[in-house]
């Protein structure tokens, strides 16, 4: 996530598109995405056909790992959410469900 060009953001391997005013900060490791809670959101395309997006292909199992800094926690907020898995908070505590 080091650049963004208009709504893109720059990856070797993913679409990565952003919605809604995401602006680039920086973050604990290079830079992060700035999402304030004004239906800011990021999108990486369909990924059913690879691991990320279908865990039974991956062979080895599969690590997500992300620093985030909420200002405040939503209950039922989505902080990632793709086909297989869901990460989120609820009752004031993040909280992930695997499919």
């Amino acid at each position: 996530m080091e650049i963004k060009r208009g709504n893109i953001i720059v990856h070797p391997h993913f679409s990565v598109v952003t919605h809604n005013g995401v602006v680039l900060v920086p973050g604990k490791i290079g830079n992060g995405a700035s999402l304030q809670g004004s239906g800011e959101y990021i999108t990486i395309g369909d990924q059913s056909d690879v691991c990320m997006g279908n865990i039974s292909l991956c062979n080895h199992g599969i690590t997500i790992s992300f620093y985030v800094f909420p200002r405040r926690l939503l209950d039922n907020g989505y902080l990632l959410s793709s086909g297989p898995y869901s990460v989120y908070s609820k009752d004031g505590r993040v909280s992930m469900d695997v499919l």
